[in-house]
């Protein structure tokens, strides 16, 4: 049998393909970028993903050393030069951050802040293989006219928007727009007034309505976050930053926006003078500091890089400071809560620094770019892996599937996973530490196994361990905080236990959680962000209880309510907030799910639908 199973894990694997991009550990470096002519250097783009590629911008490197356009595959291989820039008054010179693609063409959009007909920038377009390079527009500054762009263009539908940094009636600045395919150029603004003045950074779309950044100027001159219509009405300045302990300095980059909310970075102010998030609603009301950096050695600073919003958590990158002074990749929650450094960037030949440029989530990973560090130190290409939310199901005749879901909580796309006999699935979580949910299994006879699990769905090895008798195997999640997902287990008599493992799987140690008589161990998973999982615990009434981890090291249980026949079945942070969600089902098969708070009470509810003889088995990303 176990033969058998081992070859349906690697057959599985086989028919589902390795896709595109690679299962990747937590953090890796891709591509260390060579400079010169060959390559770019320095790069300071944010990056696009389309078709299987990432493209992006250098203000370096190229053959005539004022930038290029390039390409290059989301496992760091195939990079190609698209274009290199050149200056005169035909090309443009040194590409600014944020290439913009237009579904229909498709075709790259982006600005240079030099060349052209008046050395006073261009906005360019080129094919996605680097051919048809063509300039749109040339900048001629003066009264009427911007120059010298900055940050990257906004597509909405067939028109263009973006902001120069000087030029216009005021000489410091102004908001464009154009058709894609170089018509109907459009001073929208000029800045100069109360709205703040040199902006840089790309514009933010949220309906009809660009949020932008200056980092100067407003009431106090020390910078504003504005909002202008489409058409170029409504101009309204909805913050004037004050710097000091309560409030930023010196807006960067660009804003994040969803429906509710507009979230950003500033250069200094906040409670050690180096930078903060900021959030505030899109009205402007609500101005609040997120969080204030510290700087090296405990956390970033110097941040000039755009905020990313995945689900209900925000990530970023700080230029500089973290644990070897060259800069972080840090997460919080959108209220601020759970701020965490994900990567401090160590430089040298084996890691990037000083990253710059907007975080890009594409294929279950973060993708960005270092401006030094890698083996030439020209700047990386680096990828951490984000892995979406799973929940993994399974029918009586051992054939087992998992949903994708949104961080939302909305149902993607099924995915069968082919059969697995009279092995069930119990339990998903991440046993070897690369930040994907492995699969644990067990027999009616207590032998127990587990699948180690590629980002891309697929079984990459299987490890067996031996029966376990009247054990069962509950639940996996890591409890020590070490990394590593423990294995819970529990007889028929109320005793719980766990097994301690290292990254191959290799048993450890076991560990007694006691005896909890009719209270069933259910799931676990981490509620509070201090890794370490919370266990759940469910008697035949509904009533269901959460152990939470004290500082002292002692267990403090809390009851979570009745839920009836809700059965809870799995754990899993599906809204990427840093709080585990919990998944239900019922006798007849209807599921759902509770969205988390850090304190152990439900915020929202999701439901889906009644899945029949397909039975909720676990969850995890």
């Amino acid at each position: 049998m176990k033969t058998n199973w081992v070859w349906m894990a690697v057959g599985i694997s086989m028919a589902l393909g390795a896709g595109t991009v690679l299962a990747l550990p937590t953090y890796r470096i891709l591509h260390s970028f060579a400079g010169g002519v060959t390559e770019v250097s320095q790069p300071v783009s944010g990056l696009l993903a389309s078709n299987g590629w990432l493209y992006g911008t250098a203000f370096a490197g190229g053959i005539s050393n004022a930038g290029v356009v390039f390409a290059i595959r989301p496992d760091g291989t195939g990079y190609t030069n698209l274009h290199h820039f050149v200056g005169g008054a035909t090309d443009g010179d040194t590409p600014t951050p944020d290439l913009v693609a237009d579904n229909l063409g498709p075709r790259l959009f982006g600005l240079a802040t030099g060349g052209g007909i008046s050395n006073a920038g261009v906005i360019f377009s080129l094919n996605m293989d680097g051919t048809g390079y063509t300039n749109l527009h040339h900048f001629v500054g003066g009264n009427w006219e911007g120059e010298t762009p900055r940050g990257g263009l906004t597509l909405a539908g067939t028109r263009l928007y973006g902001m120069t940094s000087s030029g216009g009636t005021g000489d410091v600045g102004t908001i464009f727009a154009m058709n894609t395919d170089g018509t109907a150029f459009t001073n929208l603004h000029s800045f100069g007034g109360p709205e703040g003045f040199l902006p840089n950074g790309t514009l933010a779309l949220q309906g009809t309505r660009l949020y932008g950044i200056c980092p100067l100027g407003g009431s106090s001159g020390f910078g504003t976050v504005f909002a202008i219509n489409t058409d170029g009405s409504g101009l309204a300045t909805l913050h004037n930053f004050g710097g000091g302990d309560d409030d930023g300095l010196m807006p960067q980059a660009s804003p994040a926006v969803n429906t509710t909310d507009l979230f950003g970075t500033t250069l200094w102010g906040g409670v050690s003078n180096a930078g903060v998030v900021f959030s505030l609603r899109l009205d402007g009301s609500g101005y609040t500091n997120l969080h204030s950096f510290q700087g090296a050695p405990l956390d970033g600073d110097f941040v000039v890089c755009t905020p990313t919003l995945i689900g209900r958590r925000l990530v970023g990158l700080a230029s500089g400071g973290g644990q070897f002074g060259h800069g972080t990749l840090f997460g919080m929650r959108l209220d601020g809560q759970n701020y965490t450094n994900l990567h401090h960037f160590s430089g040298g030949a084996t890691d990037g620094a000083m990253p710059q440029g907007a975080l890009l989530v594409s294929g279950g990973y973060l993708f960005g770019l270092t401006t030094g560090g890698g083996s030439a130190d020209e700047g990386t290409l680096f990828a951490l892996n984000i892995t979406d939310p799973q929940l993994f199901y399974q029918n009586s005749a051992g054939l087992l599937a998992s949903w994708i879901l949104d961080t939302n909580g909305v149902f993607q796309v099924a995915r069968l996973l082919g059969p697995v006999g009279d092995w069930r699935l119990k339990a998903a979580g991440d046993v070897d530490g690369d930040s994907v949910a492995d699969l644990l299994f067990q027999t009616a006879a207590g032998d127990t196994g587990g699948w180690f699990m590629n980002v891309n769905g697929t079984a990459r090895d299987a490890r067996f361990w031996w029966a376990t008798g009247d054990w069962e195997l509950r639940a996996c999640a890591d409890y020590d905080a070490d990394g590593l997902g423990e294995v819970f287990f529990q007889r028929p008599d109320g005793l719980a236990a766990l097994w301690h493992l290292d990254a191959s799987g290799a048993f450890q140690s076991a560990e007694l959680l006691g005896g909890t008589g009719d209270w069933q161990l259910k799931t676990a998973g981490d509620l509070d962000s201090d890794r370490k999982a919370e266990v759940f615990w469910q008697r035949s009434d509904g009533a269901t209880v959460i152990w939470f981890h004290n500082p002292d090291g002692s267990i403090r249980a809390q009851l979570l309510g009745y839920t009836g026949e809700w059965e809870l079945r799995c754990a899993c942070d599906i809204d990427f907030d840093g709080v585990a969600d919990l998944g239900w089902q019922t006798p007849d098969s209807r599921t759902g799910g509770w969205f988390m708070n850090s304190n152990g009470t439900a915020r929202a509810a999701s439901f889906w639908w009644a899945t029949g003889d397909w039975k909720l088995q676990a969850a995890g990303r």
